[in-house]
Formats: structure tokens, sequence, C-alpha cells
């Protein structure tokens, strides 16, 4: 601010917040979203392997949208949306989001051959207090295709 040629300047705080992410929760995680996000979808890649799926991509961008894992299980490609939720109170996906889960689908058909179909599963990662593992809920074919959808 401008006063009389006199530039004042306003003093700042000497109370600074602690160094890293400022989100924390009773749980003791003490992640921002994005990275709880990150570690959720490599904890579900990692479970997945260990179940004999193929990881072929992580964050794949697509002109729609991003695909968090894209896996192989059998001849079948597998879209995987992962949710990290610390409750369980309503349906993770949204009209929106299962809609553009769709639109990557049909683009990964167009310019994705050697497989016989595409699936879109959820998995939610649910985390629990320190010595227990975080729960996951597997939900094959989570988004149908649209012409499924729609009843036709």
């Amino acid at each position: 601010m401008r006063d009389g040629g006199v530039v004042f300047f306003r003093r700042r705080s000497t109370r600074r917040s602690p160094p890293g992410p400022s989100r924390t929760d009773r749980e003791g995680f003490f992640l921002s979203p994005s990275a709880s996000g990150r570690w959720a979808e490599r904890w579900v890649s990692w479970i997945l392997r260990l179940k004999g799926w193929r990881i072929t991509e992580r964050n794949l961008r697509t002109p729609f949208g991003e695909i968090d894992l894209l896996a192989r299980h059998g001849s079948v490609l597998v879209i995987v949306e992962v949710k990290f939720r610390r409750h369980r109170r309503q349906w993770p996906l949204s009209g929106r989001q299962a809609a553009r889960l769709r639109r990557c689908a049909r683009w990964l058909q167009v310019n994705r051959g050697g497989h016989d179909g595409i699936r879109i599963d959820l998995i939610e990662v649910n985390p629990r207090r320190f010595p227990l593992p975080p729960q996951l809920h597997h939900l094959k074919s989570a988004v149908v295709a649209e012409e499924e959808w729609s009843g036709r």
C-alpha cells in the first residue's frame, strides 16, 4: 500500500505451521488427499500383483481422463479405479465419474487391441489403526457399459 510515497509492508506472522502436510485424522495418517490416493494406488497394485494380476500401466492419461491402474486379469483388460476412503457412507463413484470411466474404456477398446474385453473395477481402501493392514473392498464390474446402464 502506498501512502504519500512511503511503502508499508505488513509484518509476517512469527507463528509458523509445522513442515509437511497439515491434514490429519484420528487414525494417525498425516497425508494430503493426493498423497493418500497415491499410497492407496501403490498398495492396490502390490496386492493385485500378489493375486497374479499383471499391472500394465499406472496413472494412464487418456483424452477423456486418467485411469488409476490398467491391469490384465487373464485375457481381460481391467480398468481399476482406486478410492481411499476413511468411511463408507455413500457410493464412491458419481454418475460423472462413471461416465468418464466408460469413455476411457471405449477409447482403450479402439486404441489398444489384444484383449477379450474390458472391465471396470472399483477398489476401496479403508485404513485401520496401525497393526492392522488396510481393508480392501473389490467391486468387480462396478461400472457397466452404457447400453446395459440405460436398459437397452
